[in-house]
């Protein structure tokens, strides 16, 4: 089994910096993120591994933002 098998069958909670610097909890224990992963062609900068990987999911809320958690 491929790593990325291994974390597709998974729900996350993603903590992110947006362009403002600022932390984002997005999903929850209720409306957690889903992973996906994709092969693509590496023609752009982004893609040098060739994999794609997106999270997803719905909330009925906003997202968090926390004060720097580190």
């Amino acid at each position: 089994m491929s790593v990325i098998q291994l974390v597709a069958g998974r729900k996350y909670a993603i903590l992110l910096m947006d362009q403002n610097s600022q932390y984002i909890l997005v999903g929850s224990d209720r409306f957690p993120m889903r992973f996906v992963a994709s092969a693509k062609t590496g023609a752009d900068l982004a893609d040098l591994n060739r994999v794609e990987l997106k999270f997803s999911g719905k909330a009925t809320f906003t997202s968090l933002f926390i004060d720097n958690p580190f």
